[in-house]
């Protein structure tokens, strides 16, 4: 939090000591649109701060096309992809200006924000280039690798305003996605459904690209037990005896006896686990899992309290629990199969 403060002292020194003049002709650009589109804000100097800030503006963007121009250039799709994050967060700052100034810059933003355009058109046609060809590898290959390949692609281009740009995306996506799916077929359980993993379709005209048989071993249980002692002990008043002071008179004073109890904490943790194997016959060898075997292990806890000796020696509020709660394995049981089903959903 200190640390902060000191920040926010050190910026606030800064600002306030700063003029968006000085900063102007010191080539702070930034801090030049920042400060005059703060002072028009607040109705100071308008007509000094406004020449102020359509000069830094236009320095802003031009220093900042200038310096991305060899990045947008080159043939690396990470140099573009700087160059937007670059060019999105000018605008960014342009754009919270133009509001605080009364929109006296739109047509600086609008500048730059064409460029910007310019660049995801750049960014979203690699994408859907890259679709494109791994589509055509799909129509001679038929490999449906190369179909999956094209659906990220295209997906990819669509996520860089792709549908602005190409108005057939959304049916390439379709078309890509339909034939990259494998298909499987599974009597014995349900494997579930993925982008691109599916259970074959009844009464489907092609066979699948997966047989799947899954054979689970019956249901065992391990136990663990550990164990916490506690002891207590407390003096407690049996009776009286009868005893004289030193002037002979009778006095009676209580006897104690110290009684003790032993707080016996067991907790038993048991852990239930089955052995799944899976064996996978590839038909068309474009299935997307193989054969594998695995155990999975579900693992929950209860406890017993044993008290032994004097239960008046304990001052808490103890009260013994003995033996396993009532359904307890089966409820094991029913959660080490939802975590098998998760694992075969994840194939």
């Amino acid at each position: 939090m200190k640390s902060f403060l000191n920040m926010a002292l050190i910026l606030f020194l800064f600002f306030s000591c700063t003029s968006p003049r000085e900063a102007l002709k010191k080539g702070q650009y930034q801090t030049a649109l920042n400060i005059a589109s703060n002072e028009i804000k607040k109705g100071k100097n308008i007509e000094q701060n406004e020449l102020i800030l359509k000069k830094a503006a236009d320095q802003l963007v031009k220093k900042t096309m200038y310096e991305n121009k060899d990045k947008i250039k080159s043939n690396n799709i990470n140099n573009w992809i700087r160059v937007q994050d670059k060019y999105y967060d000018v605008l960014n700052s342009l754009g919270k200006a133009n509001i605080n100034s009364g929109e006296m810059i739109t047509d600086i933003y609008d500048k730059l924000c064409s460029a910007k355009i310019d660049v995801d058109f750049k960014i979203a046609e690699y994408y859907y280039n890259s679709g494109l060809e791994f589509l055509e590898e799909y129509r001679q290959t038929k490999l449906k690798e190369t179909a999956r390949q094209a659906y990220f692609q295209f997906s990819e281009s669509k996520n860089q305003g792709g549908p602005g740009f190409f108005n057939d995306i959304d049916d390439l996506l379709e078309f890509s996605l339909n034939k990259g799916i494998v298909y499987y077929e599974c009597d014995d359980l349900d494997l579930g459904t993925s982008l691109f993993f599916r259970e074959i379709p009844p009464g489907a005209d092609f066979e699948p690209d997966c047989v799947v048989e899954v054979n689970q071993s019956s249901i065992d249980f391990d136990e663990e037990e550990d164990k916490i002692e506690d002891q207590y002990f407390k003096d407690i008043e049996v009776g009286t005896k009868e005893t004289r002071d030193t002037a002979g008179n009778i006095i009676y004073k209580p006897v104690y006896e110290t009684i003790e109890a032993t707080v016996y904490t067991i907790k038993h943790t048991i852990t239930a686990y089955n052995t799944t194997t899976i064996d996978v016959d590839d038909m068309t060898g474009q299935c997307i899992i193989e054969s594998e075997s695995f155990t999975t292990e579900f693992s929950d806890s209860y406890e017993e309290i044993k008290i032994e000796g004097d239960q008046r020696a304990i001052n808490e509020d103890i009260d013994e629990k003995s033996g396993e709660p009532a359904f307890f394995r089966n409820d094991l049981e029913d959660k080490l199969k939802e975590k098998i089903q998760e694992k075969l959903n994840s194939l």
